[in-house]
């Protein structure tokens, strides 16, 4: 397989469930190899999994069984593949740089996701966010909902800047290809409300300039995407509102990530949010030419940085 895999984080919730249907399919239209990857919080209990097995044996562990049925949730979408193009693996420690370090060489991340409050998550953290904010490759975080609604083939890709999109929208247009959708150029404006006083005047303008931005980044794509569909959406309102709205018809919202320093990474508020209420699964793009670290290269940078970088801003 070389390096073309695909990283699935394997937890037994629905979320995660639904995570693992996802990489399958991508991995049967690609023709990647998947890996599963369940992270244990200690040495609690043993794991021994054959890579051929399709149910787990009488007694056996709960975690452990999850990762079978898992494999086996992915053999029966990929169908006759061979034994290697699924592999399942158990580490033990803190989920964030187990799938960070796991992620090194593989095309796609996957993670699947539940609904919890927001009081929740900060309570608990997020791992997708950690995952999200630092990976050298793509990660798309999949709604614990994903395969209970027809497909739409619709796809938006959330355009704050052309400029930062100018490295992305071949990947992104490459994506809405394959899977047969067109792709929407979604641009979200707004003023505080201390300034709405102005909208009447700088609305048209605004308008006008976002447009002509988005048309010159779809006539710049190449010559192989002339005949994907893609259409211009300028909104007015706040971002992540515009793009989870969207969300609920269409297949996928493509991200991208701004880089603040190599390895650490950055993700606004409005990325944090749409992935939080998004209706459908989110794909974040990383920088493009990002070195590829280790876990004890990433630790040295962020502690370099110490906390003097607010990686929560927008």
């Amino acid at each position: 397989m070389g390096d073309d895999w695909i990283l699935v984080g394997v937890d037994g919730t629905e979320g995660g469930d639904a995570a693992v249907r996802y990489a399958a399919r991508e991995a049967a239209m690609t023709g990647s190899g998947v890996k599963l990857l369940h992270v244990a919080p200690e040495l609690a209990y043993p794991v021994a999994l054959d890579a051929g097995a399709e149910t787990a044996p009488p007694g056996q562990d709960r975690r452990e069984r999850v990762l079978v049925d898992a494999a086996a949730a992915v053999r029966a979408i990929l169908g006759d593949a061979p034994a290697d193009r699924v592999v399942t693996m158990v580490e033990f420690g803190g989920r964030t740089e187990h799938i960070l370090e796991a992620s090194r060489g593989c095309r796609l991340v996957v993670l699947g996701d539940r609904h919890r409050p927001l009081l929740g998550r900060l309570a608990t953290g997020s791992v997708h966010g950690g995952v999200v904010s630092r990976a050298q490759v793509p990660v798309v975080v999949v709604p614990a909902s994903t395969g209970s609604a027809p497909l739409q083939g619709r796809m938006i890709a959330a355009v704050k800047s052309a400029d930062e999109w100018r490295d992305h929208v071949g990947r992104a247009m490459g994506i809405a290809k394959d899977h047969g959708a067109r792709l929407v150029l979604l641009h979200a404006w707004d003023v505080p409300v201390m300034y709405d006083d102005l909208v009447a005047t700088r609305a048209l303008e605004t308008e006008r300039r976002a447009q002509h931005e988005l048309r010159d980044l779809r006539a710049g794509r190449d010559k192989k995407y002339v005949d994907l569909p893609v259409e211009i959406k300028v909104v007015r309102g706040q971002a992540a509102k515009a793009i989870v709205d969207a969300s609920a018809k269409s297949d996928l919202v493509i991200l991208t990530r701004r880089s603040i320093v190599a390895a650490i990474g950055h993700l606004g508020g409005t990325a944090r949010t749409v992935l939080r209420e998004s209706r459908c699964p989110v794909l974040v793009l990383p920088p493009p030419g990002l070195p590829d670290f280790s876990i004890e290269e990433r630790g040295e940078l962020l502690a370099a940085a110490d906390g003097s970088i607010d990686l929560d801003s927008d």
